[in-house]
């Protein structure tokens, strides 16, 4: 299934809505098409990942003047590349905490100039809060290309809620954003463990005086520093 060269717009809901793909299906492709003034969604895509994968494919299409430009739902999974997310009054992309993140990827994008939030991701569901939303390579306006340029990355961005606001929810990677001067890597994984190397979660008890870290970073050969912050512990 093809859809190309068309305009959804002024719905009182959803401009388009997608659910409940299979496998045995036809693959969906939606190109150079416009979303706009839609009350709701310019896309809502729901439950598209439970019996399938890879079936849906967004590329060099428009959301704007919409509630949401794309809201991404439980289950639901697709490719959405080179398209422009502007002006939509709540948020550029939505994503649903229950979304298939594995995929599901955003890259390549024009995000910027909406409501409130540019991405906003859901909370919460334990098996995302420690997922990535995939949106490398993408255009984010002056104002967040400066607020990422300025210092270490990644970290917290303004106009996207992620894991850096709640750590319930899962965590957008921005690297490779279109006017960053930085090459773009792998994210690292991080453990707390005890003196054997086993994983004790997220904290030590309190009153440790030992902590050992293990780090995976496949960009990294050699030795790095780990740098812990308390903000409990005054004189650590």
């Amino acid at each position: 299934v093809t859809i190309t060269h068309s305009t959804f717009q002024n719905g009182s809901g959803n401009g388009m809505y997608l659910s409940w793909f299979y496998d045995n299906e036809q693959l969906v492709t939606i190109s150079d098409c416009r979303f706009i003034n839609n009350n709701s969604a310019g896309i809502n895509n729901y439950y598209t990942g439970v019996y399938s994968e890879n079936r849906l494919f967004v590329e060099n299409s428009q959301f704007t003047n919409n509630y949401i430009g794309l809201s991404q739902e439980a289950y639901s999974t697709g490719s959405f590349t080179g398209s422009t997310f502007t002006n939509n009054d709540w948020a550029g992309i939505y994503i649903n905490p229950y979304n298939q993140l594995d995929k599901s990827t955003f890259t390549s994008n024009n995000i910027y100039n909406n409501g409130d939030y540019d991405v906003h991701v859901g909370c919460c569901w334990d098996e995302s809060a420690q997922a990535e939303v995939e949106m490398k390579y993408s255009y984010w306006g002056e104002e967040t290309t400066a607020e990422m340029n300025d210092g270490y990355n990644p970290k917290n961005i303004s106009r996207i809620h992620d894991w850096w606001d709640d750590n319930n929810v899962a965590q957008v990677n921005y690297a490779g954003w279109v006017g960053g001067s930085g090459g773009t890597g792998f994210t690292g994984d991080v453990l707390l463990t005890d003196s054997e190397y086993n994983d004790i979660g997220e904290e030590y008890p309190a009153g440790t005086e030992t902590i050992y870290v293990q780090v995976y970073d496949s960009d990294v050969t050699g030795s790095l520093d780990v740098v812990l912050t308390s903000t409990t512990d005054t004189e650590g």
